[in-house]
């Protein structure tokens, strides 16, 4: 009978331990849960933010493609205008090269005249 009693005393002691440490747990859950309650609307909230970055990314990367087409369309545009500029100043150099060899003689005959 004392064996009996003897660990019925160890059982009752044995539960209360643990019994006090779920309790401990529990208290430690509720109060991590407190400390850290405000976490899911702190990551709803980076998430979105991070939903607008790539967003504003998307628009960065869409401008810079406009742009980047924009620049080759200038460029071949100005290469164009510069190879008809030195057309053009080829042009008249050879008109004026005709004209210079014209004018001295129409300017002697002129002088004679």
């Amino acid at each position: 009978l004392k064996k009996v009693e003897g660990r019925e005393a160890m059982v009752l002691e044995v539960n209360e331990m643990l019994l006090n440490s779920v309790r401990d747990r529990e208290l430690r859950v509720l109060e991590l849960e407190r400390k850290y309650a405000h976490l899911p609307s702190m990551i709803t909230e980076e998430k979105s933010a991070v939903i607008e970055l790539e967003v504003l990314y998307q628009e960065a990367q869409h401008q810079l493609n406009n742009r980047e087409q924009q620049l080759s369309t200038l460029r071949l545009l100005l290469s164009k205008s510069a190879k008809r500029i030195r057309a053009q100043q080829h042009e008249n150099q050879t008109l004026r090269a005709r004209l210079n060899d014209t004018l001295p003689s129409s300017s002697s005959s002129g002088s004679s005249s």
